[in-house]
């Protein structure tokens, strides 16, 4: 895949490009890392699954997200198991 240039916005903000998330299959409310190696960025498409139960990866992620990310994740995960339970 060639290059792909996006802007930084003032805010920090950027998109991923459609290109990208299709070929790593990235949908909304999926999470992602973020580190740096060598310099670089490196965003990550985290695995988190039904059957992992609580692992040290959870519980690392938990603790690196802001309160809102927290409420956000909660909501999410409250929403999902309402509809799981509808289906």
């Amino acid at each position: 895949m060639n290059k792909i240039f996006r802007f930084f916005g003032k805010k920090g903000r950027t998109t991923i490009p459609l290109p990208i998330r299709h070929a790593l299959n990235m949908h909304t409310g999926d999470i992602i890392s973020f580190s740096i190696k060598k310099g670089n960025v490196i965003i990550t498409k985290e695995k988190i699954c039904d059957n992992c139960g609580i692992n040290n990866d959870i519980i690392e992620l938990a603790e690196q997200m802001t309160e809102k990310e927290c409420e956000h994740m909660l909501n999410y995960l409250i929403d999902r198991r309402k509809r799981r339970k509808g289906s």
